[in-house]
């Protein structure tokens, strides 16, 4: 039975995983476009610099307008936030956010956001329950020829605000998963015909994680890089964390440790 890994993060050392650049991948987030990026993260260390980045699709210059969808995570109140930034109005054309305190340290959480441009509509799922939704969009949204990323905000002119913690089976797909309250998922991802890429980061060595989507997106480790470490537990075991004797589904808190 092949071993369960993920990868671990440190802001220091600014390590990220870049997704690169496939137009199976970069055509996900196209004006008009529906998508959905889903991971498990487990949080170690406060944000160093008020944000820490989890996922990034970048902007490709400071030329105003420019555009970035984003999820990350606040310091100041321990919130998670999913946008997309606009940089005319220095505010975001979707934003939604958790609640304050609802990310907490050394606790793993399955985070989903799902996006329809055609609507514009954005949902932030945190464990599978619904936090804020945002139909008001403003501005007139374009996407670049740049890289997804994972850890940090891997942007053109400083990558900056990247993460301490693990990121763990990270899924991009060009379909909304979810539009109402969802368990969250208690085995790893098989794909399917709209999965773009999937990363189950089982690999546990080397400076590769494959895409299993049979897309051919395989993310490429930064030099430092991130360290291989033990994975989320309940795709270890195939059950729910909460089944496991220390979920608190109403309030987002899922399963404390087993991360090495």
């Amino acid at each position: 039975m092949a071993k369960n890994w993920a990868l671990k993060y440190t802001h220091t050392d600014k390590t990220y995983v870049d997704l690169g650049q496939q137009a199976s991948l970069l055509g996900v987030f196209d004006p008009g476009d529906k998508w959905t990026v889903d991971m498990w993260i487990y949080s170690q260390t406060l944000p160093f610099s008020a944000w820490s980045w989890l996922f990034c699709k970048a902007f490709t210059s400071h030329s105003t307008p420019y555009y970035q969808f984003d999820i990350r995570w606040w310091e100041a109140n321990s919130y998670l936030e999913a946008c997309i930034w606009r940089s005319d109005a220095f505010s975001g054309y979707l934003t939604v956010i958790s609640p304050n305190n609802s990310i907490l340290l050394e606790n793993w959480y399955h985070i989903e956001v799902d996006v329809d441009l055609s609507i514009p509509y954005m949902e932030l799922f945190l464990n599978g329950i619904s936090q804020q939704k945002d139909i008001t969009a403003e501005g007139t949204y374009s996407n670049f020829n740049t890289s997804c990323s994972l850890g940090i905000n891997l942007n053109l002119i400083s990558p900056s605000y990247a993460f301490t913690g693990i990121i763990d089976e990270v899924r991009v797909s060009d379909i909304i998963r979810h539009t109402a309250n969802f368990t969250p998922p208690t085995r790893k991802y098989s794909p399917d015909a709209n999965t773009m890429g999937l990363w189950h980061f089982d690999e546990g060595t080397g400076t590769i994680a494959y895409d299993v989507s049979g897309n051919g997106n395989n993310a490429t480790l930064s030099t430092p890089a991130p360290t291989w470490v033990a994975g989320c537990p309940n795709l270890k075991y195939g059950r729910h964390p909460a089944l496991m004797g220390q979920g608190l589904a109403g309030t987002g808190q899922i399963s404390r440790g087993l991360a090495r």
